[in-house]
């Protein structure tokens, strides 16, 4: 009798183990590789006046070798930023979130990082299958508070099909903009 119990107890441990194992976490970058994005790094200006920070974060989407990968649409972004969503939103540990604010200020920041060969999300064009085509694509959130970054672990941007996460602790502060500018330009 006290064998049955046993097994019992052993079936329901490999049974959990076993379902554990597809639950599991997924790295930052094997989740982004899945996603033909690479995260190329995340930078923090303080806006001295509150306590927030104007946080520029900065990928590169990567053609497929098998299927062609769309550009990135918004419906609501292509009415003139209609109400709903109007581009990429960055959530910290799956809780506050932050909408993209780049393209409403695309000519300016256009301006900012011409030269840099980073751009805004809505100027990514088809990548065609095989071709080794890459988009280096900018987002700018203008009010993250200091708190999300300080207190939350991992940052997760949604970008429709080009989703890609990466930790917090990766967030450079830096001066100003100008210091963004020239992380991009050597991120090439």
């Amino acid at each position: 009798m006290n064998q049955l119990p046993r097994r019992g107890f052993l079936a329901l441990m490999g049974a959990v183990s076993l379902s554990m194992a597809g639950c599991g976490n997924v790295s930052n970058e094997d989740y982004n590789a899945k996603n033909h994005v690479t995260f190329k790094g995340a930078y923090a200006v303080e806006n001295a006046e509150n306590s927030t920070v104007e946080l520029w974060v900065l990928s590169t989407v990567d053609a497929d070798e098998d299927e062609n990968l769309n550009g990135v649409y918004y419906e609501n972004a292509a009415k003139g930023g209609a109400a709903g969503t109007c581009g990429p939103e960055i959530q910290f540990d799956d809780k506050n979130s932050y909408t993209d604010d780049y393209y409403l200020n695309k000519g300016q920041y256009d301006e900012l990082f011409a030269g840099t060969g980073y751009g805004c999300w809505s100027g990514m064009d088809t990548l065609v299958a095989g071709s080794g085509d890459k988009y280096h694509m900018v987002m700018s959130f203008s009010s993250v508070a200091k708190s999300d970054i300080e207190k939350c672990e991992k940052a997760k941007v949604s970008n429709v099909s080009y989703d890609f996460k990466f930790d917090t602790s990766d967030i450079k502060t830096v001066a100003s903009r100008e210091e963004v500018i020239s992380e991009a330009m050597n991120l090439q």
